[in-house]
């Protein structure tokens, strides 16, 4: 219940404060509501990262 009442506050906010501002939040939370799931652009899981492992392959030193 605690993490359901921040993650209203956050999109509170977010509503509130658009179209000028972006929120980033990087946790593990994923809340059944539709006003949630409408939110989330990006679901880091099933193998896909916030960093892709290509990048970290282009990066690796010989």
């Amino acid at each position: 219940m605690t993490v359901t009442r921040l993650f209203e506050l956050m999109h509170q906010v977010v509503r509130e404060l658009s179209p000028n501002f972006q929120m980033i939040v990087s946790d593990h939370a994923d809340l059944p509501h539709d006003w949630y799931q409408g939110s989330v652009r990006y679901n880091w899981r099933n193998g896909e990262k916030l960093i892709p492992t290509t990048w970290l392959e282009d990066q690796a030193t010989p």
